[in-house]
């Protein structure tokens, strides 16, 4: 695949199209070392952490596109709900650095590395305590 072509399948998959995840694809959570395979299953991790362990939204900081890679870096923002990479709840607002590399194959992503910079976590929590 082209750059053009990788960019507009993940423009549609970061607008919620979720069929572009391949049925075998595995993503990895760097910051807790757990690895999800399947379709069915990674679309549960994505509701789980974004409205169960955070609930939070993602802003864009910037993009990058390549033949069969794609690579989104952004900054997410909302209350943690869930103890997350050994962070315990507090209910507290956060603001996590965040970046994701995305490996394309046959037109689908069939890995991802999700990596989220966690001293914003230890930040908030020594600033509540």
């Amino acid at each position: 695949m082209n750059a053009e072509l990788v960019r507009d399948l993940m423009v549609r998959y970061w607008d919620g199209d979720t069929e572009l995840i391949a049925e075998d694809a595995e993503y990895t959570m760097l910051a807790t070392g757990e690895v999800v395979v399947g379709r069915e299953a990674i679309r549960q991790m994505i509701r789980d952490f974004y409205h169960g362990t955070f609930e939070a939204q993602v802003s864009e900081r910037s993009t990058y596109f390549s033949q069969d890679h794609a690579m989104f870096e952004g900054l997410l923002v909302g209350v943690q709900r869930r103890t997350f990479a050994g962070w315990p709840v507090e209910a507290r607002e956060v603001r996590l650095p965040m970046c994701v590399i995305y490996d394309l194959a046959d037109g689908k992503i069939s890995r991802a590395r999700v990596y989220i910079q966690t001293e914003g976590l230890r930040a908030s929590f020594e600033a509540s305590n």
